[in-house]
């Protein structure tokens, strides 16, 4: 696998354009110019209802999640956001 940078600027001869890299550059140019630039990233979350368990546990996909003892046998409002950043209850984050 080390080889395969150092054969990208080496002359091909079948190819009268040059070294691979080359080649391969100008075969993706047309494509580069026809694609769409990436649209900004979905900040969005969904959004649970949840009863906390008498030992402070909500499930949530298949994790349970520890919350503060305030909210033991409460419902709570749970926003799942994308990511390993986890959800929230409220506006206090789970652990």
């Amino acid at each position: 696998m080390q080889h395969c940078p150092l054969l990208g600027h080496v002359n091909m001869p079948c190819q009268a354009m040059g070294s691979g890299a080359d080649v391969w550059a100008a075969e993706q140019a047309p494509e580069q110019a026809a694609l769409m630039p990436l649209p900004p990233a979905f900040d969005g979350f969904v959004e649970h209802s949840k009863r906390v368990s008498p030992t402070c546990l909500i499930n949530f996909e298949r994790n349970r999640y520890s919350v503060p003892a305030s909210f033991a046998n409460r419902p709570i409002s749970l926003r799942g956001l994308p990511g390993p950043s986890g959800g929230r209850a409220g506006s206090t984050p789970l652990a």
